[in-house]
């Protein structure tokens, strides 16, 4: 069974993909409730904070596991974090548009809100992820 298991990850990139999402959406959401709940972060610092945190887990594991690119080159790694945060960066002032629209518009829960940001980003970004990480040159 686990061999089973194992063959899905290795033969579909999306599980891989899906599953990276969902450990760096726990994360996020650790650090968001953490922040805000816990400590009494305003809820847009919260988030901001959170998501850089899940940048890193995200980062290693879409490069190294998802797209199964080992290439550990300064030239190779530097582009491709370089890229990577650009596509993240860009995606910080998404999450953060979408959040507030949901929380101070449509007066939703934050969470709700940032479960709306976090879906449309990763739909968005899958793509652009797996062109940073192309396994054929080893390098983005």
């Amino acid at each position: 069974m686990i061999a089973y298991i194992s063959s899905w990850f290795k033969e579909y990139q999306i599980l891989r993909y899906l599953v990276s999402g969902f450990l760096a959406a726990v994360a996020f959401f650790g650090t968001l409730i953490l922040l805000k709940e816990l400590l009494g972060v305003w809820y847009l610092y919260a988030s901001t904070a959170a998501y850089l945190v899940s940048l890193v887990v995200s980062f290693t594991l879409q490069k190294f596991w998802t797209f199964g690119n080992t290439d550990t080159r300064m030239g190779a790694f530097t582009l491709q974090a370089v890229l990577y945060g650009a596509n993240a960066f860009l995606g910080l002032f998404l999450n953060g548009f979408i959040l507030y629209i949901a929380v101070e518009r449509l007066h939703l829960w934050y969470v709700t809100g940032q479960v709306i940001a976090s879906v449309v980003f990763a739909l968005l970004s899958f793509f652009v992820f797996s062109r940073i990480f192309k396994k054929a040159s080893g390098s983005a």
